[in-house]
């Protein structure tokens, strides 16, 4: 399955979690150590806006860091991820270069991000609002396998993208190597 297939699979999962967060939810701690529920829940609809842009070639738009889901995430990320399911899948989308982020980037990686980041935050916004994220296996793999991509010496630490690496058993689903990978623990909890 292409990348764009498991984008497209795997969303519909994070966008149950999102379409589930109550306004009683958004100051409660996820895994994600710098955002409460409501700045993830902000996080990942910004992050929306900017792949669907990405995916059509455009330059990004908006601010970084802006209020986007006010109070109510459940009304607003499940559209979010619809359109940018809908962009990822016009012809072309995952060929070339695109903007993505602070700089140019290939589509196809971009395209490798936007899986990463569904599940990912999908899960951290499932744990934060003790929900479940249901990822099968081939998901699960993939994102394994961008982990070991991503997840290097060189992004962890203060000021860069993961945590220390968690250790995880060997009899461990793909995720949750994954999980451990980006310095999550797959039992976290609230």
């Amino acid at each position: 399955m292409d990348t764009v297939a498991l984008f497209s699979k795997a969303s519909r999962a994070t966008a149950e979690i999102a379409s589930n967060v109550t306004e009683s939810q958004l100051s409660g701690a996820t895994p994600c150590a710098e955002f409460d529920v409501k700045g993830l829940a902000n996080h990942i609809a910004g992050f929306y806006g900017m792949t669907a842009m990405a995916a059509r070639k455009q330059a990004p738009e908006g601010e970084p860091g802006a209020d986007i889901v006010g109070s109510d995430p459940a009304s607003v990320i499940p559209g979010m991820i619809k359109g940018a399911v809908a962009a990822w899948q016009e012809p072309g989308s995952t060929e070339g270069k695109t903007q993505f982020g602070s700089g140019e980037s290939d589509a196809s990686f971009a395209a490798s991000i936007t899986l990463w980041e569904t599940v990912i935050h999908g899960w951290d916004l499932a744990k934060g609002t003790g929900q479940d994220l249901q990822v099968s296996d081939d998901v699960g793999e993939a994102i394994f396998g961008i982990a070991q991509q991503l997840c290097n010496d060189g992004s962890r630490g203060e000021g860069k993208p993961f945590a220390a690496e968690i250790s995880i058993s060997d009899g461990a689903s793909a995720f949750e190597k994954a999980l451990g990978l980006s310095g999550r623990d797959p039992n976290w909890s609230a």
